[in-house]
């Protein structure tokens, strides 16, 4: 058996459960894309003219992977900031601030 198959070993070094987390992904984005579909979107809701998404670190995985769907489905840009200051934004731009924990110092 390889070490690559020793399930034991990937439980006792995963202690926060990474694995697991991982595996239930695609239910959790199931459910999340069910709710999506339940909000009821105003008739007065105009699409922005750029999007940018704020987060550190983990909290912008998120907005990655918004942005790398969105490139061939979408002309609306999208625009990742991991840092401490914003681009110059407008009255049509959307942002979106991202934090996991909710205690980053950003």
């Amino acid at each position: 058996m390889s070490l690559l198959d020793d399930t034991d070993l990937f439980t006792r070094l995963d202690t926060s459960d990474m694995r697991g987390l991982i595996a239930a992904l695609p239910t959790q984005a199931r459910e999340g894309w069910e709710q999506g579909k339940q909000w009821d979107v105003p008739d007065s809701l105009t699409p922005p003219s750029r999007v940018v998404i704020a987060g550190s670190g983990a909290s912008a995985i998120g907005g990655e992977i918004i942005a790398a769907v969105a490139a061939n489905r979408s002309t609306i840009p999208i625009e990742i900031v991991r840092g401490f200051e914003l681009p110059q934004t407008d009255a049509k731009t959307l942002i979106v601030a991202s934090s996991f924990s909710g205690n980053t110092e950003e």
